[in-house]
């Protein structure tokens, strides 16, 4: 079923279509979903022909993304920790667009503290940041690669080779001499997920801010 949207009243979708077989590719929408078909047949009861209704379970890939930080006040210099909690999406084995992504814009108050700083696990096993911001397993099999220019932090994920469901990133940051100062002073940190929600089309991509930002407040004393 291709550009026919389908009526939705959640947790289900339908359409009225005519008898055939129908490859189905949910795209627009927040989870990735794997592909599926539905036939639509005629069938005969006492010499009469009828079309039943036919439904179809779906196999759904939810997106999931939380951001922590380990202090709410911190003095000029001192470092603290971020945290980012990322769950991964199963695509369909011959999806050919498979964006995941995530971005992490800083304040100029803040300082990240390098690739030196920077931890991955996953399930429960540190694995490898190498200085050039490559992410590998204990097999050698690149998960992603970090870079750091200024402000920014993007993190491409390799969701081909992340068997995982979940996966953390630790990595630290410092306040600067140009972080805001008072109560309601807001050192804004801003993290966001993009992933590719249509497997087939570049057209199609989701943005997920998790929880969409970060203050870090620090005491003047």
């Amino acid at each position: 079923i291709s550009g026919i949207d389908l009526i939705s009243e959640y947790p289900t979708a339908s359409i009225q279509a005519p008898a055939g077989s129908y490859l189905i590719l949910p795209v627009v929408t927040m989870n990735i979903y794997a592909v599926m078909i539905g036939n639509i047949e005629f069938k005969s009861s006492n010499s009469t022909w009828y079309l039943n209704n036919s439904e179809i379970n779906a196999k759904i890939s939810e997106l999931n993304f939380y951001k922590y930080e380990t202090k709410d006040y911190v003095e000029i210099g001192e470092e603290f920790e971020y945290t980012l909690e990322v769950y991964f999406p199963k695509y369909p084995t011959n999806a050919t667009n498979k964006i995941f992504y995530i971005k992490d814009v800083i304040d100029n108050g803040i300082t990240f503290s390098g690739f030196s700083s920077i931890e991955v696990e996953v399930d429960e096993t540190k694995v490898a940041v190498l200085e050039d911001g490559r992410i590998l397993d204990e097999d050698e099999k690149e998960l992603g690669n970090i870079s750091i220019e200024g402000q920014e932090m993007t993190i491409n994920f390799n969701v081909d080779n992340i068997i995982s469901d979940r996966l953390y990133i630790y990595y630290k940051a410092k306040l600067n001499n140009s972080a805001s100062i008072g109560v309601d002073n807001k050192n804004k940190n801003t993290a966001t997920l993009t992933y590719s929600n249509d497997p087939y089309w570049y057209k199609y991509n989701n943005t997920n801010s998790g929880k969409p930002c970060w203050y870090i407040r620090f005491r003047n004393i």
